[in-house]
Formats: structure tokens, C-alpha cells, sequence
């Protein structure tokens, strides 16, 4: 193998192990979904997703997080039912917590007021998102959304929710982000139900397994061996 040779492998190696380190990226999602609708009424509950270290592959550290949650909130006392008149979404409470303890309101009480219409779709909690969930104070919308976060909502005149804090997905991040993450889900108030169908929790990282990817001293260390080694041969045959 003559030293063209070498360097060209040399290169090659280089190139497909640093790919190898910026491809290592965690991608898991995980879906509760039960069988039937779980009414809320006055009442809550958690649904619980498990994260195994197996499950993330490449690692396990953490450092994008989403969740879509599929749910109703209707005037009435029966699931699926929209009795037509006020839902009162300001009795809807939906947070998340991850494995080490930290937790994200997604919609604090309060987060809207009272309205005459009902709700049925899937909103999408995202730091990405333009909008805070409650932009319109009067009722949900379906579509992606930042969290309320868990300010106490202040109404100015005009309407506007004015969070005392507003909290992100991100501060769920974590180094580890296997075990359990829950998301509490709550109505506040009798009378008029929420209905939860089901939520999707999406997580996403770049958290390299060291057994699996090599680290970037090692990709150095292993070309320097190549290039010498390519040196040495080309001094050998001039001699």
C-alpha cells in the first residue's frame, strides 16, 4: 500500500467516523393511548410513559422535547357529548414531568376563560411554535403551541393572557432521560367534563453511547496513526 494509498484511507476513515459522532442522535416517541376515552371531572389522574435505557440507543441525554395530547372539553356530563353550552376551558390543567422531577405546565388553570363553543383535537406542546396555547384566551385551538408555563395568568383589559412566567419544553431537558415521564392531567371544577383520548411524548438528543460511537480524540488519534505511518513508508523508500 503506497502512501497515496494510505492518506486516502486515511481520509475516508476520518470522514465516515465524524459522520458516525453527528449522526448519533436520539429520536423516541411514545403514545399513550387508552382503549376508551378517560373522563375528567373534577378530578385527574396521570398517564405515565417509561423510558428504558435500551430505548434510546444512541444515548440517552435529552435536549428536544414535545408532546401532542388528544383531548375534549365539552359543556356536559358524558364523554364524546357536547351538551352545547359553556365547557369552561379555564378548568383545563395539563402538565409534564420528567424523570428528575422537573415539570412543565403545559396549560395551568386559568389559562383561558369561559366560552359557548366545545373543543375536540390534538394540540402539540413545542418550543418552535409561534404561539402560546392560550394566544386566544377564549378557547383552545388544535395545532402546535408553546406552554403556558406556570405563571398565574393575568387578563388585561383587552384580554390578553400576561403570564407571570412562561416556562418551556426545554426546561424538561436532561442528561438521562430514561424512567418515567408523567403527564398529570386535570379538570378543576365539576360539572362539565374534560376528555382525554390520548398523547404521543417525542423525544430527541444527541447523547453519543461511548461504547457506540468513537469519541473525537480517538477519530484524531487513529488519522495521526494513518499519516505517520503513510511518512514513515515514504522516508523508507527514499532510503
Amino acid at each position: 500500500m503506497n502512501s497515496k494509498t494510505i492518506l486516502s484511507v486515511a481520509t475516508t476513515v476520518f470522514c465516515a467516523l465524524s459522520l458516525s459522532v453527528a449522526q448519533a442522535q436520539t429520536a423516541l416517541t411514545l403514545t399513550d393511548a387508552p382503549v376508551k376515552g378517560l373522563y375528567f371531572d373534577r378530578s385527574f389522574g396521570t398517564r405515565t410513559f417509561t423510558v428504558a435505557p435500551g430505548d434510546l440507543t444512541m444515548g440517552s441525554a435529552i435536549n428536544s422535547i414535545s408532546i401532542a395530547i388528544d383531548f375534549e372539553k365539552y359543556d356536559g356530563e358524558e364523554l364524546g357529548v357536547n351538551g352545547g353550552g359553556t365547557p369552561f376551558y379555564d378548568e383545563i390543567h395539563f402538565s409534564l414531568t420528567n424523570p428528575a422531577g422537573i415539570t412543565t405546565e403545559l396549560i395551568t388553570q386559568n389559562s383561558f376563560n369561559a366560552s359557548n363553543t366545545g373543543f375536540r383535537g390534538i394540540i402539540t406542546f413545542d418550543d418552535t411554535a409561534v404561539h402560546v396555547v392560550n394566544y386566544d384566551v377564549t378557547r383552545p385551538h388544535e395545532g402546535m403551541f408553546r406552554p403556558t408555563g406556570s405563571g398565574l395568568p393575568l387578563f388585561t383589559e383587552s384580554m390578553t393572557f400576561q403570564p407571570t412566567s412562561l416556562g418551556t419544553m426545554s426546561d424538561l431537558n436532561t442528561a438521562n432521560g430514561a424512567g418515567n415521564w408523567s403527564l398529570f392531567v386535570q379538570d378543576t371544577t365539576g360539572g362539565d367534563h374534560l376528555g382525554y383520548y390520548s398523547a404521543s411524548l417525542m423525544l430527541n438528543g444527541g447523547g453519543a453511547n461511548p461504547s457506540a460511537v468513537p469519541e473525537p480524540g480517538s477519530i484524531a488519534f487513529a488519522l495521526g496513526s494513518l499519516i505517520t505511518g503513510a511518512g514513515m513508508l515514504r522516508r523508507r523508500r527514499k532510503n
